[in-house]
């Protein structure tokens, strides 16, 4: 259990990042 939160625990930044990357393609793909 303690593992299953430590994993989850280190993934929260890499969504943090994911998303941010996610959203500046995003941006990018609206523009003409």
């Amino acid at each position: 259990m303690r593992g299953l939160l430590n994993g989850a625990a280190l993934a929260l930044p890499l969504w943090g990042i994911i998303l941010c990357i996610v959203q500046l393609l995003l941006h990018l793909g609206q523009q003409p």
